[in-house]
C-alpha cells in the first residue's frame, strides 16, 4: 500500500476526541463493511508492526 498519511490509533482518537476503543470499534466496522483493507505488517523476526489501512477503490454493495 503506497500513500495516504500515516498516524497511530492513539494519535487518531487525539485528533478525533475519541477513545482507543471507540477508534477499533469504528475501523472494525468499516473493514466489516467493506469500507477499508487492513494490511497485516510484521518485522524480520514475525513480531507484529502497526497495520496499514486503506479505503476500497469502490462503495461496497449491501
Amino acid at each position: 500500500m503506497s500513500g495516504g498519511l500515516t498516524c497511530t490509533k492513539r494519535e487518531l482518537a487525539e485528533r478525533l476526541d475519541r477513545n482507543v476503543q471507540t477508534i477499533n470499534r469504528l475501523v472494525a466496522d468499516l473493514r466489516d463493511r467493506g469500507y477499508i483493507e487492513v494490511e497485516m505488517r510484521f518485522d524480520g523476526r514475525g513480531g507484529q508492526l502497526p497495520s496499514r489501512y486503506r479505503t476500497t477503490p469502490r462503495r461496497p454493495s449491501r
